[in-house]
């Protein structure tokens, strides 16, 4: 099983003024403002990583080789799904129909298995013959000011540590090594997703 990153986020958790401001950088100067935007996006990567979590919206890809029992969908918490399609036995690619399935968006991992009284069609026996697309995120919201309040302060905090050391120690050598922020990653303990 893999799952991937289709479409990434269009909003940052942060914004540029609270990262400036957290930088102690000039608000109302734009020179930086690029390198700020692109530490910042890598801030965030790092943290959505290390807790396993989708912090702002995008758009995953789980695929499989064949159906299991229950489909895992990592990166929670998850919206909704997308599509679910598959290789058939004839190897024509064919779309279940939303009917045919559950969502548990509850679950952290969320997981994805037949609806009541129907079981998964029999799949082609070819690598990543399932392929499941979910939405997933704190926010459905395009607006960013109401996606970015939906993001846990903790979560914020966190990117806000991760950007300030980046940005700070962003080149690794010997006089000035690029640190670490075990405290910042001690904040992303709650919001972590543990699978086995």
């Amino acid at each position: 099983m893999t799952t991937r990153i289709i479409t990434p986020p269009s909003i940052e958790p942060v914004t540029l003024a609270e990262a400036k401001l957290h930088l102690k950088e000039d608000l109302v100067s734009v020179d930086n403002d690029a390198r700020i935007s692109a530490v910042l996006a890598s801030a965030r990567q790092a943290v959505q990583h290390a807790m396993g979590r989708a912090i702002m919206l995008q758009t995953l890809e789980t695929t499989l080789d064949e159906f299991p029992s229950a489909i895992r969908l990592d990166m929670p918490p998850i919206i909704d799904v997308v599509s679910v399609e598959y290789t058939a036995t004839d190897g024509i690619a064919t779309a279940l129909s939303a009917a045919s399935y559950t969502l548990d968006a509850t679950s952290e991992p969320g997981w994805l298995v037949p609806a009541y009284g129907l079981s998964w069609p029999a799949t082609q026996v070819s690598i990543n013959a399932v392929r499941v697309r979910y939405r997933a995120g704190y926010s459905t919201s395009s607006n960013a000011a109401t996606a970015q309040a939906a993001v846990p302060a903790g979560i914020k905090y966190a990117i806000l540590l991760e950007l300030g050391s980046r940005y700070k120690f962003g080149a690794a050598d010997d006089a000035a090594p690029a640190m670490r922020h075990d405290f910042a990653r001690h904040l992303l303990d709650p919001f972590k997703i543990y699978t086995l």
